[in-house]
C-alpha cells in the first residue's frame, strides 16, 4: 500500500512536470527552447505513463488513474506532433 502511495505521487508529479513543459513549449517563441521543452514534457509523460502501465499491469489502477494515464498517453502524442512540426522528430 505505501508503494502505490507513492507511486501514485510520483506519476502526479511526472504529470505536472509533463503539463508545464508542454505549456511552456507552447507558448515558447524560441524554436530551440520550444523542442527542448516539448521534449521534456515527452520524456516526462512516458515516466508518468509507465507509473499507471505498472500499475495497471498488477491490476491496480483505478478508473480516475486510468484517465489520468489517458491524458498522459495524448499529452504524449501531442509531443511528438510537435516535434515532427519542428524537426525534432519522435526519437524515442
Amino acid at each position: 500500500p505505501a508503494n502505490n502511495t507513492i507511486g501514485d505521487r510520483l506519476a502526479g508529479v511526472y504529470a505536472s512536470l509533463a503539463d508545464t513543459n508542454a505549456t511552456v513549449a507552447f507558448a515558447s517563441k524560441d524554436r530551440m527552447a520550444a523542442t527542448r521543452h516539448w521534449r521534456e514534457a515527452r520524456d516526462w509523460s512516458r515516466k508518468g505513463i509507465g507509473v499507471w502501465a505498472d500499475k495497471r499491469a498488477r491490476r491496480a489502477l483505478s478508473e480516475d488513474e486510468l484517465r489520468q494515464m489517458d491524458v498522459l498517453t495524448e499529452l504524449f502524442a501531442t509531443c511528438d506532433r510537435a516535434l515532427t512540426g519542428l524537426g525534432g522528430g519522435p526519437t524515442k
